[in-house]
Order: structure tokens, then C-alpha cells, then sequence
């Protein structure tokens, strides 16, 4: 059973990591990037149409 497809709502203007688009009130997906060789994850922010274009 699947609730949502999405991680979060944006209920404050937020900038996909991907394509650098601002949106507001619209879910969105959070994903961790490896930076400089597991010393610590970076957190990622994909929008709703960076999503449904990788589809």
C-alpha cells in the first residue's frame, strides 16, 4: 500500500537541487549525495518535475 510517492511538502519556497527551480506548495523528493568520500552525506532536493521526467 502506497500513501505517497513523495518525501515532503514544501510549505516554504525551495530550490531543487537538479534544475535550480524555486517552488512552493508542491511535494518533493530528499536524496544524499556522498561528498568527499563518506566523511559525511550533503542532503539533495529533486522537484516534482525532475521526478516525473527520471520516470
Amino acid at each position: 500500500m502506497t500513501i505517497t510517492n513523495y518525501d515532503s511538502f514544501a510549505l516554504i519556497p525551495t530550490r531543487c537541487s537538479k534544475c535550480n527551480r524555486l517552488f512552493i506548495f508542491e511535494p518533493y523528493d530528499i536524496y544524499y549525495k556522498k561528498v568527499a568520500i563518506d566523511f559525511f552525506d550533503l542532503k539533495q532536493v529533486k522537484c516534482k518535475k525532475c521526478k516525473e521526467s527520471a520516470e
